[in-house]
């Protein structure tokens, strides 16, 4: 909605329906044009190419290697010559290397979001645990899956493979410069 307000053609996608319609709610207060649908990131079809594609949140991670493959050969096939694809996840080096095990809590007046790793095996391998405590009732939701830890060596052979040519790296949205270990976030701006 925010990349809509200032002027861009929108589309939005996520999985789960219920977050479409919490997407959709926001939109209705609004006299903004966005389409938002429910889809598989991993088997996306449009016809018209993209300027660009943005994947925020660490969801990257939450695929297979050959879905995210999937994903970004999808990704290079629909940007429309000069597009770029921005990808945003956790600096995984940093997190292997440090043996990072929590994550900062999330929290306003109405939720608090409680983030964990759990290292398996003393493989690179991770277990997403959470938990979202819903304040006014003290209702809790736990989670716990497993994620598919994206260092920046395999994601840049992915890149790659999918045919992205060149590839940028930032510690954060302000464009510093990535440094595997000391920036939280890994983001790439890939075309």
């Amino acid at each position: 909605m925010a990349l809509a307000s200032n002027g861009f053609s929108v589309t939005g996608i996520d999985l789960d329906q219920t977050m479409i319609d919490l997407a959709l709610a926001r939109l209705s207060s609004s006299d903004l044009k966005v389409a938002f649908l429910q889809a598989d990131m991993t088997k996306l079809d449009f016809n018209d190419p993209f300027d660009g594609i943005i994947c925020l949140g660490n969801t990257l991670v939450h695929l297979s290697e050959l879905q995210l493959f999937a994903f970004l050969s999808w990704a290079r096939c629909a940007l429309a010559p000069g597009g770029q694809l921005i990808c945003q996840i956790l600096n995984y080096d940093r997190i292997f290397e440090k043996k990072i095990d929590k994550l900062p809590i999330i929290e306003n007046d109405m939720i608090r979001f409680e983030r964990h790793y759990r290292h398996l095996n003393n493989k690179e391998e991770l277990l997403f645990c959470t938990v979202l405590t819903v304040k006014p009732t003290g209702e809790q939701v736990k989670n716990e899956i497993s994620l598919y830890p994206l260092k920046l060596e395999k994601l840049n052979i992915l890149l790659k493979q999918a045919g992205f040519k060149n590839v940028e790296l930032f510690g954060d949205f302000k464009k510093s410069p990535f440094d595997p270990a000391t920036s939280f976030p890994l983001i790439t701006v890939a075309s």
